[in-house]
């Protein structure tokens, strides 16, 4: 994970910033799931982020009364992450993805609009059509439901 101004998960260990700890895939036969520890705060984040109450103090590693285990499928890793950082505060979370060329040259950025908006007019440049932006309209903190607002049109 690289911090400074913005904050870049390049995979599963990065998440452990957040209280999640990506133990193993081998515990779920089919490869689908993996097995995670959660800490404290990484509860707090996946129970905002599933929408639900997590069981604590049954962590496989750690069994301290304040962190849990979960089975996740593997497939939730890109909207977690990016969850995580609008977690964190950044308002707008980029998805860069090299397909076919390797997972490492993969990233997600966390930045502020203002960032964004100095790094939009190179995005083209620098990743073309590899990219996708996701901008924070609400607060993350609210919990895991929108509230829409409807515009009536007329013909």
């Amino acid at each position: 994970m690289t911090r400074g101004d913005g904050i870049r998960v390049r995979g599963w260990d990065d998440l452990q910033w957040w209280g999640i700890e990506y133990l193993t895939a081998e515990a779920d036969g089919t490869g689908l799931r993996a097995l995670f520890d959660l800490k404290n705060k990484g509860c707090e984040i996946m129970e905002k982020f599933l929408g639900t109450t997590i069981q604590r103090g049954n962590g496989w590693n750690d069994t301290r009364p304040d962190s849990a285990s979960m089975m996740l499928p593997v497939s939730i890793y890109r909207s977690l992450a990016i969850f995580c950082l609008m977690h964190e505060g950044h308002e707008v979370v980029v998805d860069v993805r090299f397909y076919g060329k390797g997972y490492s040259s993969d990233f997600i950025d966390g930045m502020t609009k203002n960032e964004w908006e100095d790094m939009k007019s190179r995005a083209d440049l620098l990743w073309p059509n590899h990219y996708r932006v996701y901008e924070l309209t609400g607060n993350v903190h609210d919990g895991t439901r929108c509230y829409h607002q409807i515009a009536m049109r007329s013909a």
